[in-house]
């Protein structure tokens, strides 16, 4: 999987895994961190033309009128299709997105943009088909600007909701999310003040417990590895760079993750030694 340096933004030389999992929302993200805003605008165009009003699209496109400083442009756009369509879960976290990374940043802003978001989360109940996937982005644009807790909270709905789905298929049941987990899982959600306020760049984690840092890279693996949420995978890569212990551990996390993950993921034995079922390489 590309993994993303978040000091230089360059591309480490680290295997794309699966590339295929992920989605526009994602794929735009990952190229605007890496300043390739003619290609993102590009990929975005050709989706337009053919669906001018597809929410993952505008969502995407709101984010490169922002990293480009076209404001104006992005509010032409987005706030009318929202008074529109203000059921629509895209449109709102356009909007959504759009007045607050051109806001002043202040923690009244967080608190309204964290409001609106709760909002869109809310408004799901109506459009089930759309739950985890709308449900994961607003985990993964709350998490990036460093709203750990609200997002950690919402990226386990998120699994939540992918659950279902899965379920409609063949039926599932996520380690993570089995009954015997959930009194872990509420002491993870309420351990997580320390990360509260560290965007994913510009920020050390060293000083963060390792076992927390351990805990929120095993629950983004298990979003993106078994619940297939693309969101879930930029971060703990970009997290897993941030401390010495877990870069070291990248490349066989099973050790770290049955010291201190409980069974979330369901380690196995292999000659002793601790494996996941997947791998992160």
């Amino acid at each position: 999987m590309g993994l993303l340096d978040p000091e230089s933004s360059t591309l480490n030389n680290y295997e794309d895994q699966d590339s295929e999992r992920h989605n526009l929302y994602i794929r735009i993200w990952e190229l605007l961190k890496l300043v390739k805003y003619e290609e993102a605008e590009q990929i975005l165009d050709e989706h337009l033309l053919l669906e001018p009003f597809a929410g993952e699209a505008i969502l995407s496109w709101t984010e490169l009128k922002i990293c480009q400083g076209e404001f104006k442009q992005a509010s032409d756009r987005v706030l009318p299709l929202m008074r529109v369509f203000p059921q629509d879960p895209y449109y709102n976290l356009a909007a959504a997105l759009f007045i607050m990374d051109t806001s002043q940043g202040s923690a009244q802003d967080f608190e309204d943009f964290e409001i609106s978001l709760h909002a869109i989360a809310d408004s799901l109940d109506e459009l089930p088909e759309l739950c985890a996937d709308v449900l994961a982005k607003v985990a993964f644009i709350a998490t990036v600007r460093g709203m750990w807790s609200f997002g950690m909270f919402y990226f386990l709905e998120a699994i939540k909701a992918a659950e279902e789905e899965l379920n409609l298929l063949e039926p599932t049941t996520l380690t993570l999310l089995s009954e015997t987990n959930e009194a872990s899982l509420d002491l993870y959600l309420k351990s997580l003040e320390p990360l509260d306020g560290r965007r994913v760049f510009g920020y050390s984690f060293e000083d963060v417990s390792l076992e927390l840092l351990v805990q929120t890279i095993c629950i983004f693996l298990i979003a993106y590895q078994d619940a297939g949420i693309p969101e879930a995978w930029p971060l703990p890569a970009l997290l897993a760079l941030r401390h010495p212990e877990t870069k070291e551990g990248w490349s066989n996390l099973a050790p770290l993750f049955s010291r201190f993950c409980f069974n979330w993921p369901p380690i196995q034995l292999n000659d002793g030694e601790p494996q996941l079922p997947w791998s992160v390489n």
